[in-house]
């Protein structure tokens, strides 16, 4: 006697149901002052030239690190005021700024309270950046400690 037993599998019910995600734009960056808390340009005389930012010593003032987990193409920017003290104005315009420590790279900020592009970084990649500046002081300035507003940024390009 042959008895055979035969098991039908059973049908799956199936349905696909849609999804959706929107990634936010996500920017990760620090920004460190190398030295004892804000650039230090010293005590300068009337006349000094090109006079480098005090704690610039084998890296920049400043260094800007862009995450690699920032998901758009970024400029890293750079902004400053004019240095005032009580009526009296050393312009920006007196001021440098570059990613290298070599003065000749340098460039003079041409206005105050605009951003200018240091460098770029690209989405997903690490990017550091250190920044340098230089200060001249024109002759005959008024005596008196002066002071101004730097400000780094990282925007999407």
């Amino acid at each position: 006697m042959l008895v055979a037993v035969l098991a039908a599998p059973a049908m799956a019910a199936e349905q696909g149901v849609g999804a959706s995600v929107t990634v936010t734009e996500y920017i990760s960056c620090t920004i460190t002052d190398n030295g004892a808390g804000g650039l230090n340009f010293g005590s300068l005389d009337p006349g000094t030239t090109d006079e480098p930012e005090a704690d610039q010593d084998g890296a920049g003032a400043v260094t800007i690190v862009v995450s690699a987990d920032t998901n758009v193409d970024c400029d890293i920017e750079v902004k400053a005021t004019d240095f005032t003290y009580s009526t009296y104005t050393i312009a920006i315009t007196d001021a440098k700024y570059g990613i290298t420590s070599t003065l000749g790279s340098a460039t003079a900020f041409a206005a105050a309270d605009t951003y200018y592009t240091l460098d770029t970084s690209t989405a997903g990649a690490a990017k550091t950046v250190d920044v340098w500046h230089w200060l001249s002081i024109p002759g005959g300035q008024e005596a008196g400690s002066y002071s101004s507003t730097f400000t780094y940024q990282v925007s999407k390009s």
